[in-house]
Parts: structure tokens; sequence; C-alpha cells
């Protein structure tokens, strides 16, 4: 028994050190932009997605959905309402929501830093991971790299994925690997289309 506390204890103090690792920041410590603090899951609804489709992707057992479409159809106001509906039912618990950018410009500096190791593994296995705007960086081979080995490592470990891309499956696929592309098919993939929301 005493054991069995102490794995329990282990296991807790692994879970605070990859929480602080990752480094609560944006909107209820997040990551979603202030522009977006105020969307709920229901709001998504005048842009195509019903609540009740991304609760039907939540209660089967999750791991990739992929919100794809043009510049400003709202993809990004799907996955900050989507944050916000999981943090509320305490299914994120740290930093979860990232642009593509932001999650590559921070490993860049973690290299420099020579954490880049740890501060990967922790993003890897966060509960529910949200990346915006995938395929809009340089895919150069370190990218790519690293792409693939965040998306291989979820998959695997059927961890929750939300990705957002101006780009199609097959574009993702030309620019990352066929590999990117085939795991993010096996899940949920929703096609917004429309005006641009920013100008009209």
């Amino acid at each position: 028994m005493a054991w069995e506390r102490e794995c329990e204890e282990s296991h807790r103090r692994e879970l605070r050190r990859r929480r602080d690792v990752v480094a609560s920041a944006g909107s209820a410590g997040i990551g979603v932009p202030s522009r977006f603090a105020g969307v709920t899951i229901h709001a998504v609804d005048d842009i195509g997605v019903t609540a009740s489709c991304i609760e039907r992707w939540w209660s089967g057992k999750p791991c990739f959905l992929t919100i794809t479409g043009p510049v400003g159809v709202g993809k990004t106001h799907v996955a900050a309402g989507l944050a916000h509906h999981l943090w509320a039912k305490g299914a994120i618990n740290c930093r979860s929501f990232w642009t593509a950018g932001e999650l590559i410009g921070h490993l860049r500096r973690c290299v420099g830093q020579g954490n880049v190791e740890d501060v990967l593994d922790a993003i890897k296995r966060v509960p529910v991971l949200i990346i915006d705007d995938l395929g809009r960086e340089a895919a150069t081979d370190w990218v790519r790299s690293l792409v693939l080995e965040l998306y291989d490592y979820r998959y695997r470990e059927v961890l929750p994925t939300v990705t957002t891309t101006n780009l199609t499956l097959a574009e993702l696929g030309e620019t990352f690997d066929e590999r990117l592309s085939s795991r993010l098919a096996s899940g949920e993939v929703i096609t917004l289309d429309g005006k641009d929301r920013r100008v009209t």
C-alpha cells in the first residue's frame, strides 16, 4: 500500500513538473489569444459548426479533429470556443492552445537554452493539444521532423489533438509528410467555407 501511495505521489509530481515546463499563458492559462477570450462553444453555431458536432467528437474516443478552410472563415474562433469548453469541463489544465508559429518559435528558443527535448516532451503529453494555423510557417527539415514527432506521438497515444489550417489534408501531406495527412484523416475533418468574416 505504501508503495502505491508513493507511485501516485510520484505521478502527481511528474504531472506538476510537466505543467511547469509548458508554462501557462493566455486566456485562462490555456493559451487562447485575448481576441477570443469570450468565445464559447455555443457561439460557433453561426459559423456552421454546431456545438453538438463538437460534443459528438469529444464524447467518442477522440484523437484528431482537423478544421480546414480558407482565411477568415472562423477556424480559430471554433478552436477557441472548444478550448474554453474543455477547460470548463476540466479536460484542459495547462497551456494547450498554440499557433503553429508560436509553438515552433518557442521550441526554437528552447534549442538555444538546451531544454528543447524536455519542453517538447511536455507538450506532446498535454491532455488536449490545439494547434492553430498549421502550415503557415516555413517547413524546414527541422520543422517537419518536429511536427511529425508531435503528431505521431499523439496518434499512438490516442491523445485529443485539434488542428486548424488553411491547407487541405493533401496539401499538408505535401508540405510536411503523407504520414501527417494520413493520421489527420483518421479523425474528424470539418471544412469551413464562406466569406472572410474579418472583412464582412
